[in-house]
């Protein structure tokens, strides 16, 4: 998790691989690894490689990232609650990074938010977000055809829910409707009537570098792998495919939804 985040750090940068190594004195294979995961990370050469990167990311940002490695060697990665400043960030990598995504949710993920709704979302949550931890919904967003599998369970209570009122709302569902459209994702409706007990919080299956890995996402981003991401994805995820309707009727109760927002906003 923290190799994709480094990587999208080098982008951000516009750094090659050989580039970003030779500026601290390591090969660019090392490097590689070091993005793919594959081998332990020292403190020391995440330090050089956040000094590298300072200008595309801030000091609590570099200063949450060590203190996460820190906590993730402690926890030899079978789980880790990742909260310190920058913690969005470092998941919204691993969301770019990730070749495939599940997600079970209660409300519209992410990644597919508009700017409006993720505000009014955020709004009614009972606690805030830290306010450093924030990151507009267009910055964490998927870019168009951008190319990996993205299966969505969304709780049919979400086509009830007027986050930030009717207009919100339709032009959210609107979005969502032309991410299906395209292809971009499969948005899959779970119904009332299937009685799938959902995840108190956004639960995501994404493949990472070859490795299958949970995220739950609440005021922070939990991830766990082996048994732990294999128990919810079995007490959520397959529920929640088992029950939910087919692509062509998801996409006809997402249409009549959007059109009932869109109506009660001119009334």
């Amino acid at each position: 998790m923290i190799g994709a985040y480094l990587e999208s750090l080098r982008r951000s940068k516009n750094l090659g691989l050989a580039q970003a190594a030779s500026r601290i004195g390591m090969s660019g294979n090392r490097l590689n690894r070091i993005e793919a995961g594959l081998p332990p990370l020292r403190d020391d050469e995440l330090k050089d490689l956040l000094d590298v990167y300072r200008t595309v990311c801030p000091p609590p940002e570099r200063d949450g990232t060590r203190r996460l490695l820190e906590t993730a060697d402690a926890c030899s990665w079978d789980g880790c609650r990742d909260a310190g400043p920058g913690w969005v960030a470092r998941l919204r990598a691993c969301e770019q990074a990730a070749g495939s995504l599940r997600i079970c949710t209660h409300a519209v993920p992410g990644i597919f938010q508009t700017s409006a709704y993720a505000l009014a979302y955020q709004r009614a949550l009972p606690q805030r977000p830290l306010r450093a931890s924030r990151i507009a919904a267009t910055q964490r967003a998927l870019p168009v055809g951008h190319g990996k599998h993205v299966t969505v369970y969304l709780d049919q209570r979400v086509l009830t829910l007027a986050y930030g009122g009717p207009a919100t709302m339709a032009q959210q569902l609107a979005h969502l409707l032309s991410v299906a459209q395209r292809g971009d994702a499969e948005i899959l409706i779970v119904p009332y009537e299937a009685a799938v007990l959902g995840p108190s919080a956004p639960l995501s299956m994404l493949e990472l570098h070859g490795q299958a890995l949970l995220i739950e996402e609440s005021f922070a981003a939990v991830y766990s792998t082996g048994d732990d991401a294999a128990r919810c994805c079995r007490q959520y995820l397959e529920p929640a495919a088992d029950g939910a309707h087919t692509a062509a009727r998801s996409l006809d109760l997402l249409d009549a939804a959007q059109r009932a927002f869109q109506w009660e906003s001119t009334r």
